[in-house]
């Protein structure tokens, strides 16, 4: 009798905690269905795509997913996402890419053209995340966001910065006008060259401060170096503002007017204007040469970009000759120089192609790194033989040179300019002044004069080629 009741005891114990664990599976069993529904609503509802992929098929997408691609869920769910690719070339390289990162536990992310139902093409930035890795077949979660507005306006500023950058690099210059006893009658902002030989554009400026105030010489920094660093730096020297090369003349002619004032800007207005049409005895196309873009930094002078083109293509072989022997001799700073220099003209000239290995040479020679110098050379003097068919073409559309023979007190002149040019010496505007008065009488006027502007305004690249050709082939 007592073994029955005991055993009856037990079956009552067992089943209340029977009881219990059915309310307790139950309790949980809501509370994980409401978790599970809290769980659907906000990814249903969050204001990205969501999508899990199962052997790239489309397994589940939330409702943001399918409006992204203008689908209703049913008919993207189930399906292969090869229909949501522009090609079967991007479909294989997003996963070939993609899936090996992925089973490793990685995470992936990408920005990825993908093809709406309407064919339309939309940007997408992509993150993906397997589930249980490296086993993919358990799904990757995707998470997705249309980023076509930012993309569009990515491609239109490097449009426009492409644009303004091919128009013209201007070359360091200081503008003024001066009477015969050479005071200045008007000035515009300093635009200096920050990697003079001697004294660079810092230093320069520091002692202009000394005797001028910001606010009375205007200072404008224009260098290759862009960064904040750089331009911390040229405030600081006291500078009034940086400007990266190459620059464009809209972007040049509006920093000069902010800082000199639109009546005073009026003066240089003409950087904005077309460029006058080729005359006929220009050739149409020159090898290595683009002539609309050596035309448009000229102001549109046809002549003077003959003769300065000429030069310039003459003169190619023996700049290349000096380069090599100073990379032959390990003599990088030098090079440097030199490769600068040669930037600055083939820019002005419109060798856009020798100008912009030019300036990768100098960085080369600048980080002290022979082998990527030696290669960028390589590179450079390919251009010699294109410029030499040039200059052949150019020598039937061009007057030879006159060989002239100067009274000595000239000749010393020249020669003094000769010496000093290279290296951006500012004693050689003294020197092109004193030129220029001695020649005031003669039919070398003008062309004197047009050599000490170019002086004046600090164009020591535009300089030497005008002084080339001033001083004939006579002149040694």
């Amino acid at each position: 009798m007592k073994e029955i009741t005991r055993q009856q005891t037990q079956f009552q114990e067992l089943f209340r905690s029977n009881e219990l664990l059915e309310q307790r599976v139950s309790e949980r069993t809501a509370m994980l269905a409401t978790a599970m529904h809290q769980l659907s609503v906000i990814l249903g509802h969050a204001p990205i795509g969501i999508a899990e992929v199962i052997d790239r098929k489309l397994v589940w997408i939330n409702s943001r997913a399918a409006e992204l691609f203008l689908y209703s869920k049913e008919e993207l769910e189930g399906g292969t996402t090869r229909i949501l690719y522009p090609s079967d070339e991007a479909y294989e390289q997003h996963g070939n890419e993609a899936y090996p990162l992925l089973a490793l536990g990685e995470r992936y992310e990408t920005v990825q053209e993908m093809v709406r139902k309407d064919k339309s093409r939309i940007w997408t930035r992509y993150i993906g995340k397997d589930l249980a890795p490296p086993d993919l077949s358990k799904g990757v979660l995707w998470l997705m966001e249309e980023i076509t507005a930012q993309k569009i306006s990515e491609e239109k500023l490097r449009e426009s910065e492409e644009k303004y950058r091919s128009l013209v690099e201007s070359i360091s210059d200081l503008i003024w006008e001066s009477d015969q006893q050479g005071r200045f009658t008007y000035l515009s902002p300093k635009v200096q060259d920050l990697q003079m030989p001697e004294m660079d554009g810092y230093e320069a400026t520091r002692l202009i401060r000394e005797r001028w105030s910001s606010g009375r010489l205007p200072i404008i920094a224009m260098t290759a170096h862009a960064g904040n660093e750089e331009r911390d730096r040229s405030l600081q020297a006291g500078m009034n503002d940086h400007l990266t090369k190459p620059v464009s003349p809209i972007q040049l002619y509006t920093c000069l007017i902010g800082w000199i004032g639109n009546d005073v800007g009026q003066k240089i207005s003409h950087m904005n204007d077309p460029p006058s049409e080729s005359p006929e005895p220009l050739p149409d196309s020159l090898p290595g040469l683009d002539i609309y873009a050596g035309l448009t930094r000229l102001g549109g002078n046809s002549e003077l970009y003959r003769k300065l083109a000429l030069e310039f293509c003459r003169t190619i072989p023996e700049r290349i000759a000096e380069l090599r022997v100073d990379l032959n001799d390990g003599e990088l700073i030098q090079a440097g120089r030199k490769a600068h220099v040669l930037k600055g003209v083939a820019s002005t000239i419109g060798a856009t192609g020798m100008a912009d290995l030019s300036g990768q040479l100098e960085q080369a020679c600048v980080r002290n790194s022979v082998a990527d110098a030696v290669e960028l050379f390589s590179r450079v003097a390919e251009y010699e033989t294109e410029l030499s068919v040039s200059a052949a073409l150019l020598t039937g559309a061009v007057p030879a040179r006159e060989e002239r023979d100067f009274p000595d007190a000239i000749r010393e002149l020249l020669r003094e300019l000769t010496s000093l040019t290279p290296e951006h010496n500012l004693a050689a505007l003294k020197v092109s002044r004193q030129l220029s008065d001695l020649l005031a009488e003669t039919e070398l006027a003008e062309q004197a004069r047009t050599l000490a502007d170019s002086f004046a305004r600090m164009e020591f690249t535009t300089a030497a080629l005008l002084l080339a050709e001033f001083t004939g082939e006579g002149f040694d």
